[in-house]
């Protein structure tokens, strides 16, 4: 049994990080032998070690792309998880559009991290990240529109941050949400819009408003939940955490859940126009 084969059999040690090393070794031996006679040989060999780096730095990686600074980014057509690794960190404070297809083969934790203000975030197919799909980490005047996201922990985190504050004024339109771990979506922060989602087989809720678990509750204020279709979740259609105000729950189709369809813990909350079907 070669080293390769005696390292598939060992938990836990990432194969990619073996074989570069064995690859390296088999390229010193050939310039060692000559460089001259096997120049073609130590390209091949160069090329290999640089695809396998570039996987090893994605196993570590904790998301698919990032939106760190600048705002108006947008990220349109991307397929992300399922095996298949994009790792972009826009930085630029300047407008990036992004329309990618190539992906490389590793699995990501979060699918798309945004930290910035005001982008677009359409079209995008992210599946099977170990962490959640989309997340807004304290930031505000985002778009998040017709991407299908599944098997997530939750699809779209829309959370506060200790330094930025909550995520405010964003919107959540149409997007396609299925198997998520826990909650379709969890929504922190004032004024966000929550409109014709479809959100099928959710392991806990498939929307949450407010904190819960124990945290801080930050200010969840006027977040409107409308024209949504929620089906199959484990436990509620939709929960309205304590600490939460002003919040619009207006025609919805609730149907398939466990233990009720709308959970309402809020203050002031606006209900009407749902549909819930057992």
């Amino acid at each position: 049994m070669d080293i390769l084969s005696i390292a598939s059999e060992t938990q836990g040690f990432p194969i990619e990080l073996l074989k570069f090393l064995v690859l390296a070794i088999q390229l010193w031996d050939q310039v060692q032998v000559s460089y001259t006679t096997t120049k073609g040989c130590c390209i091949f060999l160069l090329i290999k070690l640089f695809i396998i780096f570039i996987q090893i730095a994605a196993r570590f990686a904790t998301f698919g792309i990032k939106l760190s600074s600048g705002g108006f980014h947008t990220v349109n057509g991307v397929t992300i998880g399922s095996g298949k690794f994009i790792f972009i960190p826009l930085c630029s404070p300047i407008q990036n559009t992004i329309h990618l297809t190539s992906y490389f083969e590793l699995s990501v934790g979060n699918g798309i991290l945004i930290e910035s203000n005001d982008n677009t975030i359409i079209n995008n197919f992210i599946i099977d990240s170990d962490l959640d799909g989309v997340i807004f980490d304290g930031t505000d005047r985002n778009m998040i529109k017709g991407n299908t996201i599944i098997d997530s922990r939750r699809a779209v985190r829309n959370d506060n941050n200790s330094n930025t504050g909550t995520s405010d004024d964003n919107h959540i339109i149409s997007n396609t949400i299925i198997s998520s771990g826990k909650d379709g979506m969890l929504v922190v922060g004032e004024r966000n819009v929550i409109q014709g989602n479809t959100i099928d087989q959710s392991g806990d809720q498939g929307i949450v408003v407010g904190s819960s678990g124990g945290r801080t509750p930050p200010i969840s204020e006027g977040v409107i939940i409308k024209d949504n279709s929620i089906t199959n979740s484990n436990e509620y259609g939709i929960t309205i955490n304590d600490g939460t105000t002003n919040t619009v729950v207006i025609g919805n189709t609730i149907a398939g859940y466990t233990n009720g369809s709308i959970d309402n813990n809020g203050d002031g909350t606006a209900e009407a126009d749902n549909i819930e079907v057992m």
